[in-house]
């Protein structure tokens, strides 16, 4: 598996941040609520089981490790990779390949950066509406006004006494069909010691970080 489809594996829950800048009332203000966790400096972190499935082919791809998402980056482990996006640069290690590739991180070419969700992005997706989905489960709606973002439609479902994520739906302008279950899911104190990644000392090291992503997407 590449770098591009565990971006994919954190779109849903980066997707619902986006609204949590919008100021709202009763449900609606939880997503306000959990976004200023994430402001304030506390770090999400779970255990993720992602489906993906294509609109044209129906094909099914699963996808489980644990994501670790702050104000300003992130973090995705699974089976044979690690990504690791801290502030200017994104690192990724293959581990069935054994290669680390280095580069220069440029939140606006990647459609899934956490600042694109949690800065000035309230007029991007707008909340169509709540409603109750279980004991202590709330569901949020929402519904992209860009016709040039990646993800339509959206639905995050919140634990509301501690305003966990617990699963999340979403769909693409291609109407492929992305759904998150997180468990385990809690909020923790910043560390840095969470935003680290290791590799093995005869791994194969390709630094990319004077290039932009447009010259190096071939490789």
């Amino acid at each position: 598996m590449n770098s591009m489809p565990l971006k994919i594996l954190l779109v849903s829950l980066l997707m619902s941040l986006a609204a949590f800048t919008v100021q709202k009332t009763g449900n609606d203000a939880i997503l306000d609520r959990v976004g200023e966790k994430i402001r304030s400096g506390m770090v999400f972190e779970a255990e993720m089981a992602h489906q993906f499935v294509d609109a044209f082919t129906q094909d099914t791809v699963y996808s489980h490790g644990r994501i670790w998402v702050g104000e300003k980056r992130y973090k995705v482990v699974t089976r044979n990779q690690v990504i690791l996006v801290d502030g200017e640069q994104s690192t990724v290690y293959n581990a069935d390949q054994n290669k680390v590739i280095l580069s220069t991180y440029h939140p606006e070419d990647d459609d899934f950066a956490p600042s694109r969700f949690l800065g000035n992005s309230s007029g991007t997706f707008v909340i169509r509406g709540n409603r109750q989905v279980g004991p202590g489960l709330v569901a949020i709606d929402l519904e992209s006004t860009d016709p040039f973002e990646v993800i339509r439609i959206a639905r995050l479902e919140i634990r509301t006494s501690d305003l966990v994520p617990m699963e999340i739906y979403a769909e693409d302008q291609g109407d492929n069909t992305y759904s998150t279950r997180f468990n385990n899911g809690r909020f923790i104190a910043l560390d840095d010691e969470i935003f680290t990644i290791d590799w093995p000392g005869d791994a194969e090291v390709i630094d990319l970080r004077s290039i932009r992503p447009l010259d190096y997407e071939a490789i």
